[in-house]
C-alpha cells in the first residue's frame, strides 16, 4: 500500500484507507497491510495509520538501484507475517578462514542495516567449553547459509563439511562467490543454490536480498509441501524443502532398496531437469521425484506408484496455443510482456515433464515464442528412445517455404516438423505452391496468408488430444479470425478438449467468457490493423465470393459467435477437459500460475488415463 501526499490530503482516499485497516485489523490472520509511505506528513501518517508500522522512504528509493531496500523491507515483512513470534533469522557465514575474514568481516557489517538477518560467522559465537564442531552443526541446522566461495574453498575440510550439514539438512543457501584466481579443482556441492558475485561495490542490500529470499522460499517450502502431500493422500512421503540433487539427497531415499514400487519424495517447484532427474534415478531408483504440481497431475495409488504413472500425459498430443495479448489487455491486470513469457514457458515445461508431446504453429524467430519452446525443450526433452523428440512444429505455407536447409537441419534434430502446402482453391496465387504475390499490401496476399493459416489450424485441431489457449491478441491479428478464435473454433468442431487459460487475460479470457455464456459475443475486430475499417468490407465481400453461400471456409462473425454459443459442440469440448465447472471457472478467471498449470494438467491426465482405458 504505498501512500503518497495525494492521498493524505484527500478525504476520499482517507476513508478508503481507514476502511481497508479496519478490515485488515478484523482478519489480521490472513490479511497482512504494508504501509509504504512516500510523505513527510509524518503526523497524519501517525493519524491515519495508529499503532501499524510502515516504511518510510523517498520517491528516488523506487529507482533501480534503490529500491532493493525497499523489497528487502518488504520481504522482511512478509517473512514477519509467516512466524510473528521469529524476531530474526539466522545467518551461517560459511568460510575460509584468512583468505576469507576481511569479505566475512564487510559482510557482517553490511547486514548490520537488517536487525532480522543475524550474522554467526566466527569462534567469538562459540559458546566456551562446547565442542565447536557440535555447536556448528547445531546453528546450521537451524540457519540460512551464506558461503564465501573463495579460491582455497573446495580444499579447506572444514568449510566444506560445513556446507554437507547445510545441503543435507535441506538449508537455504546462497553462495557469494569472490573467486579471483581460480580453484584448484572444480567443487560439485554448491549446485542448485542462489549465487551472487562479490565486487569491491557490490551494494549488500544484494546480499541481503539473496538471503531473505531464500529464506521465503524456503519457509514457504516448509508450509506447502507437507500441504501437497497430505492433500494428495500419499502416504509416508518425503518431503524436501530445496531442490534435490546428488550431494543433498534426503537419508529416507535410501533407506530401503528392496521396494518394487517407487515412493515419492516431494520437492519445490519447477521440476528438475531430464538429465538431472536421470542422474537422481541413477542414486535413488526406489523413490520418484515429483513436485506439487506435478503431484496434482498424477495419478497416484495412494503411497506407492509405478514408473508409469509419472508422466501420466505421455502418448499424448497437446496444442499449446498462446501468444502475448496486445500491451493494453496486459496493463488492465497489471502485467507486462515478462509474464507472458514466463507463463508460456511454465505451461511448456510441465507439459513436456509430464510426457506430453507439444504441438506449436507458429514462428521461430529471434525472441519468439517458438524459441522460448525450442530453449524448454532442449531442458526437459528426453534426449534418447523413442519419446526423443517432445513437440511438433506446424508452419503454414508461406512460412514453411521460407525455412532454409540448416534451419531444417536444426528443427530436424529438437523436434518433429512439418509443412502445410496452400489449399488447391489459391493455386494461382501461390504460383502452384511457390511464392507469394509480389504485393504484400493486395487482396490476393492477404488471402493466400489468411487460407493458408484457416488450413494449417484446421489440420492441427484434427490431429492433437486437446488444445489449451493462453493469452493471444483481440486485434491486429492476421488470419480470418484472432489465431486463438480460429483454433479454439476448430478444436469445437472437431469436439476436442478445450482449456481456455485467463490468467494472462487477452483472447483466451474472451473465448472462455463467451463459451460461457457470461458474454453475448466474441470482441472481434477487423481482418488486420493495416487494413482501415472502411476496406474491411470490402476484403470480406471479396474473401467471401470465393465460397458458395453457407460454406464454412467464409468469413462469418454471426456463425462464429453461434457456434461458439451453441450447447452441442461447445458443451462436448468443455466436458472433454474432465474439470468440473468449478474448476473451468478458475481456469479461466484465474491470475495464479501455478494453479492454472496444475488445473490442465489435471484435465489433461484424466483424459489421457481415459483414452486409454478405452483403447484396451
Amino acid at each position: 500500500m504505498v501512500i503518497d501526499d495525494a492521498m493524505l490530503e484527500s478525504r476520499e482516499w482517507e476513508t478508503w484507507l481507514r476502511d481497508l485497516t479496519t478490515r485488515a485489523h478484523e482478519k489480521a490472520d490472513a490479511i497482512r497491510l504494508v504501509p509504504i509511505v512516500v510523505s513527510s506528513q509524518r503526523f497524519a501518517n501517525a493519524q491515519l495509520l495508529g499503532q501499524m508500522n510502515f516504511i518510510a522512504t523517498k520517491l528516488a528509493d523506487f529507482e533501480e538501484k534503490a529500491s532493493l531496500k525497499l523489497l528487502n523491507g518488504l520481504l522482511i515483512s512478509i517473512l514477519n507475517f509467516l512466524a510473528p513470534s521469529r524476531l530474526h533469522y539466522d545467518v551461517f557465514i560459511n568460510y575460509v578462514r584468512g583468505e576469507g575474514s576481511e569479505i566475512r568481516k564487510r559482510v557482517v557489517d553490511g547486514l548490520s542495516e537488517y536487525p532480522y538477518l543475524r550474522p554467526f560467522h566466527d569462534e567469538g559465537d562459540q559458546i566456551p567449553g562446547a565442542p565447536y564442531r557440535t555447536r556448528f552443526e547445531t546453528v546450521i541446522k537451524a540457519s540460512a547459509f551464506l558461503a564465501i566461495r573463495t579460491d582455497r574453498y573446495s580444499s579447506r575440510t572444514e568449510v566444506v563439511r560445513e556446507l554437507e550439514i547445510a545441503k543435507w539438512n535441506g538449508r537455504p543457501i546462497v553462495e557469494l562467490n569472490a573467486l579471483q584466481g581460480g580453484e584448484p579443482r572444480s567443487f560439485p556441492y554448491l549446485g542448485n543454490c542462489r549465487v551472487v558475485r562479490f565486487s569491491n561495490d557490490i551494494q549488500f542490500a544484494l546480499i541481503a536480498n539473496a538471503l531473505l529470499t531464500e529464506i521465503l522460499r524456503f519457509e514457504l517450502q516448509r508450509i506447502l509441501i507437507p500441504a501437497a502431500s497430505a492433500n494428495a493422500g500419499v502416504e509416508n512421503c518425503i518431503n524436501f524443502f530445496r531442490t534435490p540433487d546428488l550431494h543433498s539427497l534426503p537419508k529416507e531415499v535410501f533407506s530401503d532398496k528392496s521396494r518394487k514400487n517407487r515412493q515419492l519424495c516431494l520437492y519445490p517447484d519447477p521440476p528438475v531437469s531430464a538429465p538431472e532427474l536421470e542422474a537422481l534415478q541413477r542414486v535413488a531408483r526406489s523413490v520418484a521425484f515429483l513436485t506439487p504440481v506435478q503431484l496434482r497431475a498424477a495419478r497416484l495409488s495412494k503411497s506407492e506408484f509405478t514408473e508409469s504413472e509419472l508422466q501420466p500425459l505421455l502418448g499424448m498430443t497437446v496444442q499449446l496455443s498462446a501468444s502475448n495479448p496486445s500491451s493494453a489487455s496486459l496493463n488492465k491486470i497489471g502485467l507486462t510482456e515478462a509474464h507472458c513469457q514466463e507463463t508460456i514457458i511454465e505451461f511448456a515445461r510441465y507439459l513436456i515433464a509430464a510426457g506430453a508431446t507439444i504441438v506449436f504453429g507458429g514462428y521461430f524467430g529471434s525472441d519468439s515464442i517458438g524459441q522460448w519452446l525450442l530453449r524448454i525443450l532442449e531442458v526437459y526433452g528426453h534426449s534418447e528412445g523413442p519419446q526423443a523428440l517432445r513437440m511438433k512444429a506446424v508452419f503454414p505455407f508461406p512460412i514453411g517455404l521460407k525455412l532454409r536447409s540448416e534451419q531444417k537441419e536444426l528443427l530436424s534434430r529438437l523436434l518433429h516438423y512439418r509443412v502445410i502446402p496452400p489449399p488447391d482453391d489459391i493455386c494461382l496465387e501461390t504460383q502452384a505452391g511457390q511464392g507469394l504475390p509480389s504485393d504484400p499490401s493486395s487482396f490476393e496476399s492477404k488471402l493466400v496468408w489468411t487460407r493458408c493459416l484457416t488450413v494449417a489450424r484446421k489440420q492441427i485441431a484434427k490431429d492433437v488430444d486437446a488444445v489449451v489457449v493462453i493469452g493471444g491478441k483481440e486485434t491486429g491479428y492476421m488470419g480470418r479470425y484472432a489465431g486463438l478464435v480460429e483454433e479454439s473454433l476448430f478444436a469445437i468442431r472437431e469436439r476436442k478438449a478445450l482449456f481456455a487459460v485467463g490468467c494472462l487475460g487477452g483472447c483466451a479470457q474472451s473465448i472462455y467468457s463467451t463459451l460461457m455464456g457470461l458474454e453475448p459475443e466474441l470482441p472481434c475486430d477487423a481482418f488486420n490493423e493495416s487494413i482501415q475499417k472502411k476496406d474491411a468490407g470490402r476484403f470480406w465481400s471479396q474473401f467471401n465470393r470465393r465460397f458458395p453461400s453457407g460454406s464454412l471456409d467464409r468469413i462469418d462473425y454471426k456463425r462464429l459467435n453461434a457456434e461458439f454459443q451453441g450447447r452441442g459442440r461447445r458443451i462436448k469440448s468443455l466436458k472433454n477437459t474432465l474439470l468440473t465447472q468449478q474448476e473451468l471457472d478458475q481456469l479461466g478467471t484465474s491470475h495464479n500460475l501455478s494453479e492454472c498449470v496444475s488445473l490442465v494438467l489435471k484435465g489433461l491426465s484424466e483424459l489421457n488415463h481415459k483414452k486409454k482405458m478405452n483403447s484396451s
